[in-house]
């Protein structure tokens, strides 16, 4: 699936699957550092559910992106989540609020469903619940780290090591360590940029009289 966003002519585009969150997304990433790096505040993207991958999601992206004073254009509403004095207006307010009923109705609707699954295993016998010492699967460990993931990106885009991510983030409510984060980089959950190798060039010059 496409996805757009743009702001005076510079213009990424993701062409992947739906169900991948829009942190994961390798051009939204790098939308995200191309405002960053050039101080700039305003998103512009066709559609609001460009912004991820579900309501919790998109949510979580409006949320995370107006927090650090990025204004998201949605140009097929013709409205902007932010007023001049980055604060959010009213029409936003209630999208947000229409996505966060959403959001519920579809973390109960999942619920609802793999509770149903599960009675029907269990009638039939074949239940054997979470084995001991299961793992987190990646989209709860998403869900725990959803807060801080755009964070830790953020930081990684910019050059910043896991070391310097950890104190950075230490006694705050986003704390993370070094081995969660390589964790969260070896499930995908975060996208560690490639380092440039440094070409040195060497220059002969032949002095002659």
């Amino acid at each position: 699936m496409e996805r757009q966003m743009q702001k005076d002519g510079k213009c990424f585009i993701d062409i992947c699957s739906g169900t991948i969150p829009f942190m994961q997304r390798k051009e939204s990433n790098k939308a995200l550092y191309y405002l960053e790096k050039n101080n700039l505040r305003d998103l512009y993207v066709e559609d609001f559910d460009r912004l991820g991958r579900d309501a919790l999601d998109i949510l979580n992206t409006i949320n995370d992106l107006s927090n650090r004073g990025i204004n998201i254009h949605i140009k097929s509403l013709g409205m902007s989540i932010l007023d001049d004095q980055g604060k959010r207006n009213v029409c936003s307010d209630i999208l947000i609020h229409l996505l966060s009923l959403m959001a519920d109705m579809q973390h109960k609707l999942r619920r609802e469903t793999a509770m149903a699954g599960i009675e029907i295993a269990k009638a039939k016998g074949v239940y054997k619940g979470k084995p001991r010492g299961a793992k987190m699967k990646d989209e709860t460990i998403r869900r725990k780290y959803a807060r801080g993931i755009v964070i830790y990106q953020s930081m990684l885009n910019g050059g910043d090591s896991l070391l310097k991510i950890e104190r950075v983030t230490k006694d705050q409510d986003i704390s993370i360590n070094r081995a969660t984060l390589q964790k969260l980089i070896l499930k995908g959950l975060l996208i560690k940029p490639e380092k440039k190798k440094t070409k040195q060039l060497i220059e002969k010059v032949n002095l002659r009289k």
